[in-house]
């Protein structure tokens, strides 16, 4: 489920902003890893714990990525998002890109449904179970972006335990008006920096992901505000009713698995995968 973008947008790795740094891959440390900084890991490990425990929360989040084209140049794309959970089986993630295109992702406990409002197309799959499942389910398996997808999972902690191979202190410094321990670690397949608040609620602010791996080390920023952990959170907000005029699709990742011998075919109700 991928309308068409522009040329310049065909050239991003949408699926490197999975955020493998925060523990979506599965690729072991390696035993040359330089040292992690025992305070600056705890540091991290408090923000990890604190989100990942929230029953519910919301939060804001202005991100840029780099497209790399043909040339070698990099261009900067942007979005924004307002993220809801509701623990253990409610998301609702509302995106616009920096060209207008407006999209939500809902998880109500029993199904997935990713709507193009822009395009006035959506797409559901069967995903009984908690966030966590239904996050796996559309990374993995339905191939789908979801930028720090990584801080919505209950493991968020032990993800980071496990991925991250150096960790060290940088600087205090204040990021959109709160003060913030600077810490810059190395995994795998990224390097990344992260800001967080001090004190005794140590919220993520920043986020910057470098994927040295890639061609001209393409980065992934965010922002993130107004964390709210007391939301006032509705069913209406997790259900999903299909606008007058919108028609349903398959993910790309449906269309792909092959259909059992005796199955007859399906005809597609519209849209584009």
């Amino acid at each position: 489920m991928n309308p068409d973008k522009s040329m310049l947008r065909t050239h991003l790795f949408c699926m490197a902003l999975l955020l493998p740094a925060f523990g979506i891959a599965q690729e072991q440390p390696s035993a040359a890893a330089p040292p992690i900084d025992p305070e600056a890991m705890e540091i991290l490990q408090k923000m990890a714990n604190y989100v990942s425990k929230a029953p519910n929360f919301s939060v804001n989040m202005r991100a840029g990525y780099d497209a790399v084209q043909d040339s070698g140049q990099k261009v900067e794309f942007g979005e924004t998002r307002r993220i809801f959970v509701r623990r253990p089986g409610h998301l609702r993630a509302e995106i616009e890109e920096s060209n207008g295109d407006r999209s939500v992702i809902i998880v109500d406990g029993k199904e997935l449904i990713a709507f193009d409002e822009t395009h006035k197309v959506y797409a559901k799959s069967p995903i009984a179970g908690t966030v966590d499942q239904a996050i796996m389910h559309f990374v993995g398996e339905l191939k789908m972006r979801l930028p720090l997808a990584a801080l919505l999972l209950s493991t968020f902690p032990a993800e980071l335990d496990r991925r991250v191979q150096a960790l060290e202190f940088v600087e205090e410094t204040t990021i959109l008006g709160k003060r913030c321990d600077h810490l810059a670690a190395r995994t795998e397949d990224v390097d990344f920096q992260a800001w967080v608040e001090k004190g005794d609620k140590p919220l993520l602010h920043r986020v910057i992901i470098t994927y040295k791996n890639e061609a001209s080390a393409p980065q992934f920023w965010a922002q993130l505000s107004d964390w709210n952990f007391k939301p006032a959170l509705t069913d209406k907000q997790f259900t999903f009713a299909p606008p007058a005029g919108s028609n349903q699709i398959q993910f790309a990742a449906h269309m792909i698995r092959p259909a059992p011998a005796d199955a007859a075919p399906q005809q597609k109700t519209g849209g584009k995968p």
